[in-house]
């Protein structure tokens, strides 16, 4: 007895759970993160600049390009 009154409270919270974050945020539509990721999308010229103890910087240079992907979840770049 005891425990199927342990799952049904434990099924319920989690079906109560899920309904408040389905109203948060859609689970199949990017949210708030991924659109300010997005903003990172493009064509983009990178400097990196390593500092060795005692001697003079690094200075390498390259350029990345980065898109997003599955509907705009994930930002990807090479």
């Amino acid at each position: 007895m005891r425990k199927w009154i342990t799952t049904t409270l434990l099924i319920a919270t989690a079906a109560v759970a899920q309904q408040i974050h389905n109203e948060y945020e859609s689970p199949n539509a990017p949210g708030a993160g991924q659109k300010q990721l997005a903003q990172f999308a493009g064509d983009w010229d990178v400097v990196k600049t390593f500092f060795p103890m005692n001697k003079n910087p690094i200075v390498s240079k390259g350029s990345r390009k980065q898109h997003m992907m599955q509907d705009g979840k994930f930002l990807v770049g090479f």
